[in-house]
């Protein structure tokens, strides 16, 4: 078990984005509720609050899939990772900005835990469409009537942690797995095709 363990290159793949549940961040959320009220007729409808609520707030990243499930025994998964990729938090943006921002990016860092063990990453940020059922569901939560929401896209990330630093290889095999998430679009890629 510790020669499979030591043989491994990748300790972990993640997915690491929006795309299931718009949270607002904890910094954000007062001016968002002040955008919520604002600008609407007496029965909450505006044109444009839904718009400006969704482009003008940040949300909270989250670990949307995890390979494997479960941590490994000698290397516990770094849970802080969504807020390392993403430490600002998400932004959505409208689709002429999405396309104007196509190009993926790659990454590498590190990451030290409290133990000052280490974990090296890489990670391709793309923007992808948020799906409109995760956006009406955040507009009904903000109390904001839209007949449709707007068509919104939000960044996204496919993440791979080792403990090896060996950032040209993790980094290249996010390229490869983002061509793969490419060839499935729309769909996710599932623990089938990582197997």
């Amino acid at each position: 078990c510790a020669m499979a363990a030591a043989m491994l290159v990748v300790d972990y793949y993640c997915e690491v984005g929006v795309r299931d549940r718009l949270t607002i961040a904890a910094a954000n959320a007062a001016t968002v509720a002040e955008r919520s009220s604002a600008g609407a007729d007496a029965e909450g409808h505006s044109p444009n609050v839904a718009e400006e609520l969704l482009l003008g707030a940040t949300f909270e990243p989250s670990v949307l899939m995890r390979l494997p499930e479960t941590d490994r025994e000698t290397l516990p998964f770094a849970t802080e990772v969504a807020m390392f990729v993403f430490p600002h938090g998400v932004k959505l943006v409208l689709p002429a900005e999405a396309a104007a921002n196509a190009m993926p990016v790659v990454t590498s860092f590190v990451l030290t835990a409290g133990d000052q063990s280490r974990m090296y990453g890489a990670c391709i940020v793309w923007y992808e469409q948020l799906p409109s059922s995760v956006a009406s569901i955040f507009l009904e939560e903000m109390e904001v009537e839209a007949e449709e929401p707007p068509e919104v896209h939000a960044q996204e990330a496919i993440c791979l942690l080792s403990r090896a630093p060996i950032f040209s290889v993790l980094m290249d095999s996010c390229r490869q797995l983002f061509r793969m998430r490419l060839a499935r679009a729309p769909n996710p890629l599932t623990h089938e095709d990582l197997g």
